[in-house]
């Protein structure tokens, strides 16, 4: 394996001195520039409700950081979520996750970061960044930004996608909508940022890179600027500065045992379809796409039980899958379907973290044999198109 500290002794040599007295410009001393560089990609921006946050949660990381000895050195970027899917949204969604992918890369290399933290929440965002991690294969832990608070109308708890029902109805039978309580309403059910409170495509993947190892446990379904998930986000700082000095890189962490992991786990939870896109472009980056493509998680999927009862496959929000136990619950819940001899970015195997996670809240997640769904997501094959991808659990019986 290449030596990790190769761009820091590069640094050192009288030729750098340039480089290293423009970094000394912006307040770091010799000292600094002796430890393990560490980029930040910031997608922090105020396009996006799931990033908004992203500041705060950068503070978090940079002090880990600090604290185990490394240099955070921050670049920014930018959210794409449905806010934006206006007139011209849906033509960009791939093309922006190939964007972040590609911003990524070019600044990583240009200024020879030792290992990385992404930090991201929302639908292209958290692709983009494992499709990154795997091009760079350097040290990297995807920090996620978590789901957004359950809102609260009449004494119930709200998400985003309740609605729906209204925004069809003011379509189609505007008079049945009374207009007074839309405002009360509309400022009810978003309480703060975060990704939208269901598994939509954001929280699909946010549990999907849990799930594959890149984030640490717990991570995707804590709830947004909670102290939980701040604790998660300075002690991924921490971790980010060990990867790098015990080489760890993302293959080591992601071999297609993981992805399998990942893939189980979509289908346990009922994400969302555009799971699979992402999944099989992150996959084709290692070169498997030979072995792991749609065949593979067609097969996966009718023996994987959807377990989760979460909107839309159920009543229950996000913060109520974190609180019955999260990714690692579900993982446990799966047993021998999932491997659980690979690595995660917290030193640990699959197996290892497994140990601490419990059910908490069984009518959330529930077991293989009292499933939400006898499988996960349907592929469809027929004459309207070579394939298609169905969520089960959102298609009436």
């Amino acid at each position: 394996m290449e030596d990790l500290s190769v761009n820091r002794a590069a640094l050192q040599k009288p030729e750098m001195a340039r480089m290293r007295a423009l970094t000394k410009s912006m307040g770091y001393d010799d000292e600094d520039i002796k430890r393990p560089r560490i980029g930040i990609h910031n997608t922090w921006s105020e396009t996006c409700t799931g990033h908004y946050h992203l500041r705060q949660v950068a503070e978090a990381v940079r002090a880990g950081i600090w604290q185990a000895g490394g240099m955070p050195v921050e670049f920014g970027g930018w959210a794409q979520c449905p806010i934006a899917l206006g007139i011209n949204g849906h033509r960009y969604d791939t093309p922006t996750r190939d964007i972040i992918a590609a911003d990524v890369e070019a600044c990583s290399e240009l200024h020879m970061f030792d290992g990385l933290i992404l930090l991201c929440s929302c639908d292209k965002n958290v692709p983009g960044h494992l499709v990154a991690a795997a091009r760079l294969n350097i040290p990297t832990i995807i920090v996620l930004g978590g789901p957004m608070a359950n809102g609260r109308y009449q004494g119930k708890d709200v998400a985003i996608s309740d609605f729906d029902p209204i925004s069809w109805a003011c379509e189609v039978a505007p008079e049945t909508v009374d207009v007074s309580q839309l405002d009360e309403f509309m400022n009810s059910v978003c309480p703060g940022p975060g990704a939208c409170q269901l598994l939509g495509t954001a929280n699909t993947m946010q549990c999907l890179t849990e799930a594959v190892g890149l984030s640490l446990p717990g991570s995707s379904t804590r709830v947004a600027l909670t102290a939980p998930a701040m604790w998660l986000a300075k002690e991924a700082g921490r971790k980010i500065v060990d990867l790098v000095e015990k080489g760890l890189r993302v293959t080591d962490i992601v071999t297609p045992k993981s992805i399998e992991n990942m893939i189980r786990v979509m289908h346990a939870i009922g994400g969302g379809t555009n799971a699979i896109v992402h999944i099989l472009a992150f996959v084709e980056e290692f070169g498997w796409g030979d072995k792991i493509d749609l065949k593979l998680i067609e097969e996966l999927s009718k023996t994987t039980p959807c377990i989760t009862a979460v909107k839309p496959s159920g009543p229950y929000h996000m913060s109520d899958l974190d609180e019955a136990g999260g990714i690692q619950a579900v993982m446990k819940q799966l047993g021998d379907r999932i491997y659980q001899d690979v690595l995660t970015v917290n030193g640990k195997t699959v197996g290892e973290n497994l140990k601490a996670a419990k059910v908490r809240r069984p009518e959330v997640i529930r077991t293989p044999e009292d499933p939400v769904f006898r499988e996960g997501l349907c592929v469809l094959h027929g004459n309207l198109a070579e394939s298609a991808v169905v969520r089960p659990t959102v298609v009436a019986k």
